[in-house]
């Protein structure tokens, strides 16, 4: 090949990458044309819609605009309650006199505002002077039914079990019977006692998260003296009046101890950590009044404070004087007006202690009746005139809370099944110990006829269970808690 062929051939070459170039750009071009002319429906159809939305919002604004302006004139309309259902007010028996003259809304929102404040005031002072029931006089006017609770420390004594538990419980009946028996006999120290003729001590019964037990006696008295000592035990904590002095007292004497005893009381607190000031003053005197303990907040000097505060006494009153206003506030409980307010009583906190220690828990009177005069005849056959009475009342408790019996239960789930402690959880224990003993070659009769025993006992319990107070399910639990224990299921 010579030298013009081979710049021919490189000629065609160079014509054919023209034409194909020239072919790859007519392409291009043609679809970015027909590009262009499809985007030009969309553009159309955007265009569209863009001034359609336009119209509807410039239509929008021009209507709020004279939605708003006609609002704005009748704002003051608006504001008047007439225009408003405010039936709920007129009828209202608490609103209809207070708000009655209320013609606009925010006069209303300014009284409800008003309401709200004044009733969280209240609630704060009402609090403040009710922390001595709270803390303290609670736990003597309605002992609690739950024996096994610390009232302050809430921590649960497992431990009253079987025997323990009967040593420890004052709700059997024997102890009821005798308690009470002893509380119509005796009438205070060196008097006197009466005689009781008949005693009836009915079931438990609860009423919302108190419960009282029903008793009626039927006594005679030696003498009318020693039928009115008898009253005078009996209204203490039947009778509203009397339940407020004490609260008094308890109450002043809280406010001292916190002023004169700040040390003490920031050391008790040290000791408790979650105790507030109240919680730390009245568990301090609960332990005195309870279990004699000497280290106590309360002394003679404050009492004698507390004293001359309910009496009102001013610094130029005499004390003879001062004692005697306060004997004759609190002379419907001559127990506590005459044994704490003697000026030469070296004993005035240790009377005031037993005062609480032998003061009768509340009271409803149900019935009293007079029997009349009767004659008794003496081993002597000295003939003396009898005056028999008849009393009905109620003894009250604070009863067991639902969520007492489920603390119990998780308490006793630590102790035994590692789950709470109930009837269903003590059977599904007991299945699985029997199924694992009869899946053993070596069948061990003996434990399989006592586990079967025991789940005989405990669904007993659970069929009954539901239905029983709360008082009975806590000694049910434990009943099912001794017997998993006793027949060595727990924790197996």
């Amino acid at each position: 090949m010579n030298i013009n062929e081979e710049t021919n051939q490189q000629e065609n070459l160079n014509n054919w990458k023209v034409k194909i170039k020239s072919i790859d750009a007519k392409e291009a071009i043609q679809k970015i044309s027909d590009f262009i002319k499809n985007w030009k429906y969309f553009i159309r159809i955007i265009g569209c819609l863009a001034i359609v939305s336009t119209i509807f919002m410039i239509f929008y604004i021009i209507k709020t605009y004279s939605d708003t302006k006609n609002l704005n004139a009748k704002i003051n309309e608006l504001y008047n309650l007439n225009n408003y259902d405010t039936s709920i007010i007129q009828t209202n028996n608490y609103l209809k006199n207070e708000a009655s003259d209320l013609k606009r809304i925010n006069e209303l929102i300014d009284y409800n505002t008003t309401i709200i404040e004044t009733t969280q005031r209240y609630n704060e002072y009402l609090q403040w002077v009710q922390a001595s029931y709270d803390n303290f006089l609670k736990y003597l006017f309605l002992p609690n039914l739950n024996i096994r609770k610390d009232n302050y420390l809430w921590k649960i004594n497992d431990d009253y079990v079987w025997e323990k538990f009967l040593e420890n419980n004052p709700y059997n009946d024997i102890d009821l019977i005798d308690k009470r028996s002893n509380f119509i006999k005796d009438v205070w120290a060196n008097n006197e006692n009466n005689e009781i003729n008949n005693i009836e001590i009915w079931d438990i019964e609860e009423d919302w998260k108190n419960f009282y037990i029903p008793i009626k006696v039927s006594y005679s008295a030696n003498s009318y003296r020693s039928f009115l000592l008898l009253v005078e035990k009996l209204s203490m904590t039947s009778n509203s009046k009397n339940i407020s002095l004490i609260n008094e007292l308890v109450y002043n004497i809280r406010e001292i101890i916190k002023n004169d005893c700040k040390d003490k009381i920031i050391e008790i607190q040290q000791t408790y950590p979650d105790f507030s000031t109240d919680k730390a003053i009245w568990y301090n005197l609960y332990q005195r009044v309870k279990w004699e303990t000497n280290d106590t907040l309360i002394n003679d000097e404050i009492i004698k404070k507390a004293i001359i505060t309910i009496a009102q006494c001013g610094n130029s009153e005499a004390s003879d004087y001062c004692y005697y206003k306060f004997r004759n506030k609190y002379r419907d409980i001559p127990n506590l007006a005459y044994n704490i307010w003697i000026e030469w009583n070296w004993d005035i906190t240790e009377n005031l202690r037993t005062f609480f220690q032998e003061m009768p828990q509340i009271i409803k009177i149900i019935n009293f009746t007079y029997n009349g005069e009767q004659e008794f005849t003496d081993i002597t056959n000295f003939t003396t005139k009898k005056y028999v009475w008849e009393i009905e009342f109620r003894i009250y408790w604070h009863g067991i809370q639902e969520e007492e019996i489920t603390e119990i239960q998780n308490i006793l789930w630590e102790k035994c099944l590692w789950i709470p402690l109930t009837a269903d959880s003590a059977l599904e224990k007991i299945e699985s110990r029997i199924t694992n003993l009869w899946s053993n070659s070596n069948i061990d009769s003996y434990s399989t006829t006592r586990l079967m025993e025991l789940r005989k006992l405990i669904t007993n319990i659970q069929s009954t269970y539901n239905y029983l107070s709360n008082y009975k399910k806590v000694i049910k639990t434990f009943e099912i808690y001794r017997m998993l224990n006793e027949w060595n299921v727990c924790n197996l």
